[in-house]
């Protein structure tokens, strides 16, 4: 899809993520935030952190609440105004800078959640190494396209024209790409095996469905990655 079009399609509402959930992360989603974040609050890190794809701000909120000075980076306008609103409830509108594009660096870091699938990764991984001062840090969380429950997902809940990016969300694939693109040091950690919502309401089974999803071999079936490469 075209940089136009995904412009256009996420202005609208209905495609953005919602600001209740932003501020009120369900169970599963408040973990999988916590390992995309975990390396983000070392020392070094806690400035020049870019969101990239930030939407109206699944990841970047949970990064502000965490003083985390953050450049929020996304094609859509629309998103990002309401990001804005999201961070002035917070009162943290001053660890907070928006951007339409990677414009300024190097970065320490870029992270982002539900992005790699929207863009060519052959392509944006190799730019973000660039953007990356010296052992610089990429960390995000993408859907894995080697697990059905994404294309039951996907036709009930999507557009295949947005979402089909997904098939580059392999674990040999990304790893493979992050490596080309000279990220020496590369980390896939797998989260869950089933649909983390679907076992919020029973902790126990929650922990061994994220158990089985980083298994060896099974973690490749995971339901997500948490992808971590550093230069």
């Amino acid at each position: 899809m075209s940089k136009d079009k995904q412009r256009k399609h996420f202005d609208k509402g209905k495609h953005q993520y919602p600001g209740h959930l932003v501020l009120n992360p369900p169970r599963h989603t408040e973990r999988e935030l916590a390992l995309v974040m975990a390396p983000l609050r070392q020392g070094r890190l806690k400035d020049g952190v870019a969101d990239f794809g930030a939407g109206s701000g699944r990841l970047t909120i949970a990064l502000l609440r965490n003083n985390i000075r953050t450049t929020a980076v996304d094609i859509s306008r629309r998103s990002l105004q309401e990001l804005m609103a999201l961070a002035k409830r917070i009162g943290k509108t001053n660890y907070l800078r928006t951007a339409g594009r990677l414009d300024k660096g190097p970065y320490r870091a870029i992270a982002g959640t539900d992005i790699l699938h929207h863009v060519d990764i052959g392509k944006y991984l190799p730019i973000f190494s660039r953007h990356l001062d010296k052992d610089g840090l990429i960390v995000f969380s993408e859907p894995n396209a080697w697990n059905p429950a994404w294309y039951l997902f996907l036709t009930v809940r999507s557009s295949w024209e947005v979402e089909k990016g997904i098939l580059q969300c392999t674990y040999f694939n990304l790893q493979g790409t992050l490596r080309r693109a000279g990220f020496g040091r590369v980390r896939i950690t797998g989260f869950g095996l089933l649909p983390p919502p679907l076992l919020n309401w029973s902790p126990p089974l929650a922990k061994l469905n994220y158990f089985l999803g980083n298994c060896p071999f099974l973690k490749m079936f995971a339901y997500r990655f948490i992808i971590e490469g550093r230069k």
